[in-house]
């Protein structure tokens, strides 16, 4: 098992410790979309517009996750 070191300068670890808890509650309510849509299947008829609704919601949490992921890199990098 290989351990990756990161040494955070003591300023960048409230921001490193935000990114965190954003990418966490983002992760979360993606989950939770995704959770409500995999659930029974048989008994649940979706609407286009609810559907459009998710998938809209979900593509939106997608590029937010994905520039949070790249700021928790740079901040570790930095």
């Amino acid at each position: 098992m290989k351990i990756r070191m990161v040494k955070v300068k003591a300023g960048q670890q409230k921001l490193r410790e935000r990114i965190k808890d954003a990418l966490a509650k983002k992760g979360a309510r993606a989950s939770i979309l995704v959770n409500r849509l995999a659930a029974n299947k048989k008994a649940v008829i979706w609407k286009p517009a609810e559907l459009d609704a998710i998938a809209l919601e979900l593509r939106h949490l997608a590029f937010q996750i994905r520039v949070l992921k790249n700021a928790k890199t740079a901040t570790e990098e930095a």
